[in-house]
């Protein structure tokens, strides 16, 4: 059993490692940090850096047009206006966010019937999902994971079935047929 302490201890006292050492962590303001002059390795490229903490997206792309800030993290795709900003660069990488659709078979009857699923996964077009509300950032994944613990825990190769409304009519109307 942990101490009642041992969470607030971590979290109000930061150690680091590296070329930087911890400085000052106001909450919700800010973590600064400086260049550690025992370190062993290569030396910092800066001498201090301070992390401003800016819940909301747009006073941070806002801050980072103004030049107030020198880094984002999490660029939400909505704001991903600042690309058209030559004095701006964007880098960006897959995540590890999934987005998915689960279905419970046990209490939805319909979702029992195969033929079901089935159209439902060939009305979802992917690839609309991921221009349209992603803006092209995204990949429609290939595989699954079987639930943790699962002695077949590996990855399973599926057949996306995405795009096809006229398939996923004519299988909903042979199940609502039966």
């Amino acid at each position: 059993m942990w101490p009642s302490t041992a969470g607030k201890f971590v979290s109000d006292r930061p150690i680091g490692t590296g070329p930087f050492r911890f400085v000052e962590y106001v909450v919700g303001e800010r973590v600064v940090l400086e260049a550690s002059p025992d370190y062993w390795g290569a030396k910092a490229a800066s001498q201090r850096l301070v992390w401003q903490i800016v819940p909301d997206p747009a006073t941070r792309v806002a801050a980072l047009a103004r030049g107030t800030i020198d880094v984002m993290l999490n660029l939400p795709v909505p704001l991903i206006t600042v690309e058209g900003d030559a004095k701006l660069a964007v880098y960006s990488e897959l995540g590890s966010s999934v987005h998915l659709l689960l279905l419970n078979v046990l209490q939805a009857p319909p979702a029992q019937d195969r033929r079901v699923r089935q159209a439902l996964a060939y009305a979802i077009d992917r690839a609309t999902i991921v221009k349209s509300l992603y803006a092209g950032r995204g990949e429609a994944r290939q595989f699954r994971r079987r639930p943790a613990g699962d002695e077949r825990d590996r990855p399973t190769r599926l057949r996306l079935r995405s795009g096809s409304r006229q398939r996923a009519f004519c299988l909903r109307s042979r199940a609502s047929n039966t």
